[in-house]
């Protein structure tokens, strides 16, 4: 998209009110588990699962890798926080 294209707003049928979240989970089980739970839950209208990524990331202090799923979660904004809620109450990471 061209940046004047990007001033004039969204495309023609695209909704403004859409947001993705992006969680990681430690399997495509979990990942699953947690797409189902947000879409049944009436949250999100749809979330993928991406298996086979690899994560790099800070913890306690020292780099660690980690095998995990990628879950992209797509839901309207004003559902965001419930989402987000229902993510973290369901998720074994102790930050999701």
């Amino acid at each position: 998209m061209s940046g004047a294209e990007a001033a004039d707003g969204p495309a023609p049928g695209a909704d403004p009110g859409v947001t993705l979240l992006y969680v990681t989970a430690p399997d495509a089980e979990v990942a699953a588990r947690l797409a189902r739970l947000v879409v049944e839950a009436g949250v999100a209208a749809c979330a993928n699962v991406l298996p086979g990524i690899l994560s790099v990331y800070r913890w306690q202090g020292a780099v660690e890798t980690a095998s995990e799923c990628a879950l992209i979660v797509k839901t309207a904004s004003p559902r965001v926080a419930e989402a987000i809620a229902l993510i973290r109450a369901a998720h074994p990471y102790e930050v999701p």
